[in-house]
């Protein structure tokens, strides 16, 4: 009788799982835009959030800004304290 080993099943397991969902090593993404903050390329199916004025943003980028630090970088907006500027 053969005496089973799991822990090398797991490891065979594993390399097949990691092989599966490896992206096609001949498959060529195509870069359609580039990030405005980051510039880092987004490819075909990419998600990404277009802006009239200052181009497309990965997501990447999107999900660490918050609403401030959108403005301040993709909309070069600026920040100004009440009542300290003559009004």
């Amino acid at each position: 009788m053969m005496d089973y080993d799991c822990r090398s099943s797991e490891k065979r397991l594993a390399a097949v799982e990691n092989d599966w969902l490896a992206a096609p090593e001949n498959a060529e993404l195509l870069e359609v835009y580039t990030c405005s903050l980051c510039g880092n390329p987004i490819f075909e199916s990419d998600e990404y959030l277009a802006v009239d004025c200052c181009g497309e943003i990965c997501s990447e980028c999107l999900e660490g800004l918050t609403a401030k630090d959108f403005a301040l970088a993709a909309l070069d907006l600026k920040t100004g304290a009440a009542g300290t500027e003559g009004r």
